[in-house]
């Protein structure tokens, strides 16, 4: 079960990779994370609540980068 967060954009809602039409590719960073407990946050929670609440329960991480630009 997860919860969507606050992002940058300050919504709590996914919103995919959107580059300015016409500029180059833009990179994109996920990172996973393997947890040792399951973690409470409201979906008010931003990325600072996010990594404290990690801090000291990240047994393992990957991260994946894609690149995507607008045709």
């Amino acid at each position: 079960m997860g919860v969507v967060g606050v992002t940058t954009r300050g919504t709590n809602t996914w919103i995919g990779p959107a580059p300015p039409p016409g500029d180059g590719p833009h990179r994109y960073f996920f990172t996973l994370y393997a947890l040792d407990t399951v973690l409470e946050l409201p979906p008010s929670a931003g990325r600072a609540e996010l990594e404290a609440a990690m801090a000291g329960h990240v047994l393992e991480q990957a991260v994946l980068i894609g690149r995507f630009q607008r045709g």
